[in-house]
Order: C-alpha cells, then sequence, then structure tokens
C-alpha cells in the first residue's frame, strides 16, 4: 500500500477523498461557532430558482504538506439533502418533523439533525465529537433554508454547487459542418433493467430504463431497445441517414407509440423510459433528432457547456410518463409536443444519451449540466475527444446506485 493510500485509508477514505469539483453558486467558510443559511432543496431536488441545493460540508486542510499528499484542499465531511444528511461513511440521517413554533405561529418544523462521532459511529478521529449540526433556519423568508452551526474547534466550509440548465449556443457563423461521427457506448448493470441500441451506419442510438418490479422493466427496455432497430432496417435501410427531417420527426414519435402499445399489451411487461436519438443529412447539414418519453436525457455539448435536449417526464425519482404506460403517458401526441425535437450539430460537439444511473435523479446522486459541461470541457482541451474515454470518465463519476448507460458520439 502506498503512503497516499495509507493515509486516505486512515483518513477514513480507502478510495481515496472523493470531492466533485463542481461550478458553485455559494461558498461560504464557518469559524467555530459561526452559521450559515442557504435555500433548501424542494421534493424534487428543485429550488424557485431552477438550481439544486445540493449542499457539501467540507473540512478545510491547514497543513500544506498534507494538502500535497492528499492532492485536495479540503476532506469531505457530510452531504445534505432535501431529506437529510448523509455523513462520511454513515447513512443518512433524515430530518425528522416535530411540532412546534416558529415566529409565533404554531406549524411542523424539522429536528435538527446532529453531525459527530457522539451520533454517528463510523466517522473517523479527525472528525470532533460535536461538528455541526443542520436544520432548518428560524427566518421569514418565502424560501426555506437550511441552517448549518459549526460546533468545532476547526472550519468548516459550505459548497452549493451550481444546477442551473446551460442554453445551447446557437451562434452558428465560423462552425464547420460535421464530416465524421464515432460513438461508444458504456455500461454497467446492477438489476438489468437499462437496454440500449446503437446503429451508426443508420445514424441510431438511444437508451431504455425499466420501470416495474420482478423484472417487468427490464423486459420492457429490452424490447423497446430491440424494435427499434427492427423497425428501422424494415422501414428505412440503408438510407435512414437522408430520410427527410420532417418524416425524420414523425418516424421517431411513430416507431416509440408502437412499441409503448405493445408493451402495454404484453401482461408480463412493465414499461420503460425512452430516449430515442438519429442523426440525418440535409443538403450538406446535419440534425440530430430525438423522441423521448421518460426521464432519460440526451444532452449536447457544446463551447464547453453540457445543454439538455430532452424534457424529463417529471421529476426527481418521480416519472410520470413511460413506454407502455398507456394515453398520454406513454404516447407521443399533439399534447406532449415537448417529447420530440431536432437541432443542427457541428464539428466539435459531442453528444450524450444516457439514463438516469449516470445523470443521477435526486439529491447528491444528481450530476448537474455545470458539472458534465467541467468534466467534458476539460477533457476537450487536453485534446481528449474520444467518444470512448468520454463516455468511461462519466460512468466513473456517477454517483446512483443504478444500472448505468451511457452512449457518447464525437462529431468532427
Amino acid at each position: 500500500m502506498s503512503e497516499r493510500a495509507r493515509l486516505h485509508k486512515n483518513l477514513g477514505f480507502p478510495d481515496g477523498p472523493k470531492i466533485p469539483v463542481v461550478p458553485t453558486v455559494e461558498e461560504a467558510t464557518l469559524k467555530p461557532g459561526e452559521s450559515h443559511d442557504f435555500p433548501s432543496m424542494d421534493f424534487y431536488g428543485r429550488g424557485e430558482d431552477g438550481r439544486i441545493h445540493t449542499a457539501e460540508l467540507l473540512v478545510p486542510v491547514e497543513s500544506v504538506r498534507l494538502r500535497e499528499d492528499l492532492g485536495c484542499s479540503a476532506i469531505h465531511l457530510a452531504y445534505i439533502t432535501d431529506r437529510g444528511v448523509e455523513p462520511l461513511n454513515s447513512q443518512e440521517e433524515r430530518f425528522k418533523w416535530t411540532e412546534g413554533t416558529l415566529s409565533g405561529g404554531y406549524r411542523y418544523m424539522r429536528q435538527a439533525v446532529e453531525v459527530g462521532r457522539s451520533h454517528q459511529e463510523n466517522l473517523p478521529a479527525w472528525v470532533s465529537r460535536e461538528h455541526c449540526v443542520v436544520d432548518e433556519s428560524a427566518t421569514k423568508s418565502s424560501v426555506r433554508m437550511i441552517h448549518v452551526e459549526n460546533r468545532s474547534r476547526r472550519d468548516l466550509q459550505i459548497r452549493v454547487p451550481d444546477m442551473s440548465r446551460n442554453e445551447l449556443p446557437r451562434d452558428f457563423r465560423g462552425r464547420e459542418p460535421v464530416r465524421r461521427i464515432s460513438a461508444s457506448m458504456v455500461e454497467k448493470p446492477l438489476g438489468g433493467e437499462d437496454a440500449r441500441c446503437l446503429n451508426l451506419p443508420q445514424g441510431i442510438f438511444g437508451v431504455f430504463d425499466g420501470v416495474g418490479e420482478s423484472g417487468g422493466g427490464a423486459r420492457a427496455a429490452r424490447y423497446a431497445a430491440a424494435a427499434v432497430l427492427r423497425c428501422a432496417d424494415k422501414m428505412l435501410g440503408p438510407n435512414a441517414m437522408r430520410q427527410p427531417l420532417k418524416e425524420t420527426l414523425a418516424w421517431n414519435a411513430q416507431v416509440l407509440n408502437r412499441i409503448s402499445a405493445a408493451i402495454e399489451k404484453d401482461p408480463a411487461a412493465g414499461s420503460s423510459t425512452a430516449t430515442l436519438a438519429r442523426i440525418v443529412e440535409q443538403n450538406g447539414e446535419k440534425f440530430l433528432t430525438y423522441a423521448n418519453i421518460g426521464d432519460s436525457r440526451l444532452y449536447i455539448v457544446r463551447d464547453g457547456k453540457a445543454c439538455q435536449m430532452t424534457k424529463d417526464d417529471g421529476s426527481g425519482t418521480i416519472i410520470s410518463a413511460s413506454l407502455g404506460s398507456g394515453g398520454d403517458r406513454g404516447q407521443i401526441t399533439a399534447r406532449t409536443p415537448w417529447r420530440i425535437g431536432h437541432e443542427r450539430i457541428f464539428a466539435g460537439d459531442t453528444i450524450l444519451a444516457a439514463t438516469d444511473g449516470i445523470l443521477g435523479d435526486h439529491g447528491t446522486d444528481v450530476m448537474s449540466d455545470g458539472e458534465i459541461s467541467m468534466l467534458v470541457s476539460s477533457m476537450h482541451d487536453r485534446g481528449i475527444r474520444d467518444p470512448e474515454q468520454i463516455a468511461q470518465a462519466l460512468l466513473e463519476r456517477s454517483r446512483k446506485d443504478d444500472d448505468k448507460t451511457l452512449i457518447a458520439l464525437a462529431c468532427s
């Protein structure tokens, strides 16, 4: 075991102190005895300003030599979500609701969560016995606030990551057309409920995430992935990428609707999310087209910004639509225009299609636009545009305990 590995283990990090480096909207350093308030997430993890307010608590490393040995300037102590606090090496401590008064009024209040070795036995020795306390702020703000108080003798850092959505840059001047597309797929099965399809000569790819118990969701996802390729071979053939744009959009919706109806008739099947994408060429220009149901996603990374093309059906851990659900919940119709779309693509773009096992859907699982942007753009800056390397890096960074599937395409 190396000296650094031994140090990591002694500090309570057998795999190293993995601290996500993401853009932040707010940072604060609390001296002993100081406290700080910041906006809380709502149930779906999205505040009124459109951001996900998951906060991270860290303890700064004061020794320069120790910072160099660790490879970081602060050590992760805990995550704060809307549900509670997840301390290092410990189970999540859920917020509990108790009756009480706030500013003279009678209401239910969240009970404070205390973090320290007196409360979580698995915390390492460098954590104080009474390190900090997290509860609801006693302010009159219309936005629910989280209150953090530092009860240790050491500084405490708070980082609130920027979870705002990026808008796709639309200044097309000087951009080169796409002449070549390469693709790669990575997956990490857990329950076997993800499926994917990829046929680059036809410009078709997609990811599917099964919903349902007793293998029904996996059955639906696998059927959908295979059915897309069968329909493409039968209906489009080798000229799939030359189908007119309007017809392509209609085909994408039609195919998913047929698949959804077939899954609904199968008593053994559950349901499945679907992100189906196709690349077509019109007059020398290439377009990314898509149809989407559920919460799997499609991104374009352009000019260092990861931009979500699809719109989720539902939010957080709640999915409001999926293939096989029936009615508008399982069909693309005139009443669900957000489920289809297209964008012109250019050389230099990276395209990502991923299930929520990669991207997360709640609390600390979530990989934001900013985090994806930072990871992919840093690889681009180092001259790495290989879709296999980019896909693998995103897979390794993902945090949700779920099946993980991602397809990455590089346009040059």
